[in-house]
């Protein structure tokens, strides 16, 4: 009889990455302000179009 033991259940294989928050938080927030520009040129067109927005 042959079993056939997942390793991955009882040994923790998992390795964590750092994660540099610093260049995290500055890619959010220039993500942040190019979402309000889009945002401002969204309203723009829309109400070009006759839609209050």
């Amino acid at each position: 009889m042959k079993l056939y033991i997942n390793l991955e259940t009882y040994v923790d294989t998992f390795e964590e990455e750092e994660i540099d928050l610093v260049a995290v938080r500055t890619e959010r927030k220039a993500l942040l302000t190019e979402m309000a520009r889009l945002e401002d040129n969204m309203g723009r067109y829309l109400k070009e179009l006759g839609y209050d927005a």
